[in-house]
């Protein structure tokens, strides 16, 4: 009996099947108009005027003249009481006046976080010790492969730190000291 279902079902499926092929028909498709392409218009290509300012005359050359430029008097300022200014005292023209581009020696730029210099090294030379007693205290043969770089980060760190504390790059030591510090830390505190 169960063969028998099987092989009605199957037939009747078969039916459907073949019975939805034999349905479908193609179409032909349908004739459209053909559209109509305009011809393109005629190029007219029309020649440019060259365009030729009058050039200006020529700027005649300056006469060389190695005398200092003249100075003038400033206009006095008026002053705030009714009294007069006395004249100071005109002094004669020196004979070997000296060279007008000669400046002041410019001073040593000092940024804020480096007041002292010597304190802020030896608060760099501390940071440098201290990450260098953490560092020996990690074992470095235990440690994961992320960690190992970790580790070789700070140390590589606190050696340029020393380095850039040698040439009195203190700004530049200071932050590489606590980058070192901060690393060696994170190792000892896993």
């Amino acid at each position: 009996m169960s063969r028998f279902l099987g092989r009605t079902a199957l037939i009747g499926l078969a039916t459907v099947l073949l019975s939805a092929c034999a349905t479908a028909r193609a179409e032909t498709p349908r004739e459209r108009p053909a559209l109509e392409v305009p011809i393109p218009p005629p190029r007219v290509i029309t020649p440019l005027a060259p365009l030729q300012a009058p050039m200006p005359p020529p700027v005649p050359e300056l006469p060389e003249n190695n005398a200092p430029a003249p100075t003038r008097p400033r206009p006095p300022r008026p002053a705030e009481s009714t009294a007069k200014p006395e004249k100071p005292e005109e002094k004669p023209a020196d004979p070997n006046p000296a060279p007008a581009n000669t400046t002041a020696p410019v001073p040593q730029l000092r940024t804020p976080e480096v007041g002292n210099a010597g304190q802020a090294a030896a608060q760099i030379r501390d940071t440098i010790e201290r990450t260098k007693k953490t560092l020996e205290n990690i074992d470095y043969r235990t440690l994961g492969p992320d960690r190992q770089k970790v580790y070789d980060d700070s140390k590589l760190f606190y050696m340029q730190a020393e380095e850039n504390l040698k040439n009195s790059n203190l700004l530049v030591a200071k932050e590489l000291a606590d980058k070192a510090e901060k690393l060696a830390k994170g190792l000892q505190g896993r």
